[in-house]
């Protein structure tokens, strides 16, 4: 079994190869953005979509950013 301390060092270690969020409230700041993008999807407020985006760290004209608000856009047409 590993102690407390071997775990720390185990996340850091991940963290820093970027598998995981270095720290508890950075993962929890992803899981409320993710809920909060998921949220605008469902009801299609694109304004709240772009900020969750934006908060992601996702830059306006970027090749991600671009086909997100693309997948959002569609999906918008296809649920009327």
């Amino acid at each position: 079994m590993y102690d407390e301390k071997e775990i720390d060092q185990l996340r850091a270690e991940e963290g820093s190869r970027g598998k995981r969020p270095k720290n508890l409230s950075e993962r929890e700041r992803l899981r409320r953005l993710m809920a909060l993008a998921l949220n605008a999807i469902y009801t299609g407020n694109r304004g709240l979509f772009v900020q969750t985006l934006s908060d992601l760290g996702q830059k306006p004209g970027s090749v991600e950013y671009e086909g997100a608000l693309k997948k959002f856009e569609d999906y918008q047409r296809e649920k009327l």
